[in-house]
Parts: C-alpha cells; sequence; structure tokens
C-alpha cells in the first residue's frame, strides 16, 4: 500500500520547482515570430455519470498543449463549461 498524502511534505517540493521553472508564467514577447496554437476540445457538461469519454476527450487536448507550451510554442488553451442541460438533470433525479 502506498504511503498517505502528506501536502506539507509533497507540495513544497513541487511548489519550489515550478516557480524555478517559471511553470506558470506566460511572456507575451516576441508572440508575432513564435509558433502559436489555438487547441480545443469539447467543453466538459454535466451529463451525468462520468465515463472514460471524458478521460480521454480531456487528457488528450490537455498533453497536446502541454507539449506545445514546453516546446516554446504560444499557446491558448480555453477550458470553460457548459451549462447543466437536460441528461444532467435526469441523472439528479435518477440518483
Amino acid at each position: 500500500m502506498a504511503d498517505r498524502y502528506d501536502p506539507k511534505q509533497i507540495e513544497p517540493k513541487w511548489q519550489r520547482i515550478w516557480a524555478d521553472e517559471h511553470t506558470w508564467e506566460v511572456s507575451n514577447d516576441d508572440a508575432a515570430t513564435q509558433p502559436s496554437a489555438y487547441i480545443l476540445e469539447m467543453l466538459p457538461y454535466p451529463s451525468g455519470e462520468p465515463h472514460i469519454g471524458h478521460l480521454k476527450t480531456y487528457s488528450v487536448g490537455d498533453a497536446v498543449a502541454h507539449f506545445r507550451r514546453r516546446n516554446g510554442d504560444i499557446v491558448l488553451h480555453p477550458m470553460g463549461y457548459d451549462a447543466f442541460g437536460l441528461p444532467a438533470e435526469n441523472h439528479a433525479i435518477r440518483t
């Protein structure tokens, strides 16, 4: 069995690495000369039970966006949220 997750032990390590690598910083310098990408998968919406389609859809887009960013491209990867609809309402009634 794996050790219990201890955020006080683990989080400082990764926050330090992210700060050193400037992971979450985005520069607009040379924006006109750098390759750019717009990566959009279907927007999430509550359609009832989560299924493998959710994982397949969002993980691929996230991996592509991360790869392009790590290779120096300027990436716009929006994540919105669709409104609740009838499938979500029916699922809520059933469960």
